[in-house]
């Protein structure tokens, strides 16, 4: 990362060593188990990890010790993988005009937006992606030995440099104006819902639509399966068809 970021701004090197686990609940709580597991044992794991790519690259003679730059925008309404391929954007295309920049390292916790951002096909948020692809045609053509690396890090960590651009974040204003900016999948989005609304209006609050005839379905803890378009819909994975 030859642009000195708050990634950089770490004076910690190696690897940092693991926080002794506490005593474990007891397994037959399943959840609170998998809480401990996470807790005790996958954040720190996580979290050293990270520390010694951020350290690693921070050791780079070249490497500086000053933030070059922050910013934060409003995207609109929109969904969090455009958000997030839009701050991608925004951090490779100034980064790449950072003079002597030769390595970029990118942490996000959506790594899905990250390959988005290099695929210039048709998609929602294409836009960003092909101003990701222009800076970085310009950046590899003046040095092929360029590097960009993209690292998932998961929100839920909140390792120190990437829970502390989170933060920044939250400062940000709602969005303004009464139709604000929105993408090919907010859109899409916005009228599933509506459709979906409009499902259980007539199906479920209104029991003379669906007739004596409609198929009820139960979930496993016996409630009704009510329809959804997330993960391929409802009823459908319910009967494992």
């Amino acid at each position: 990362m030859k642009s000195s970021e708050a990634a950089n701004r770490s004076s910690r090197k190696g690897w940092p060593k693991l926080r002794e686990p506490s005593t474990p609940p007891d397994t037959t709580d399943v959840a609170a188990y998998h809480v401990w597991l996470y807790e005790n044992v996958v954040e720190g794991t996580i979290k050293a990890h990270l520390d010694g790519i951020r350290d690693e690259a921070h050791a780079e003679p070249n490497t500086g010790d000053e933030r070059v730059d922050s910013a934060r925008y409003v995207s609109g309404k929109v969904l969090t993988p455009e958000a997030e391929l839009s701050a991608i954007r925004f951090a490779v295309v100034r980064a790449t005009q950072v003079p002597g920049c030769t390595r970029i390292v990118i942490f996000t916790d959506h790594i899905a937006s990250a390959k988005k951002a290099l695929e210039p096909s048709v998609h929602s948020g294409q836009g960003h992606s092909l101003a990701v692809c222009r800076a970085l045609l310009v950046w590899f053509a003046a040095d092929p030995l360029n590097i960009l690396e993209f690292y998932d890090c998961p929100s839920k960590a909140e390792w120190d440099v990437h829970h502390e651009v989170h933060q920044f974040l939250l400062g940000l204003p709602p969005v303004p104006g009464l139709r604000p900016r929105m993408t090919l999948d907010s859109l899409r989005k916005y009228v599933t819902d509506r459709c979906n609304a409009e499902w259980r209006q007539l199906f479920f609050r209104d029991p003379t639509f669906a007739g004596r005839q409609f198929l009820q379905l139960l979930d496993l803890d016996n409630n009704l399966i009510k329809p959804s378009y997330l993960k391929g819909g409802s009823w459908i994975p319910a009967a494992k068809a």
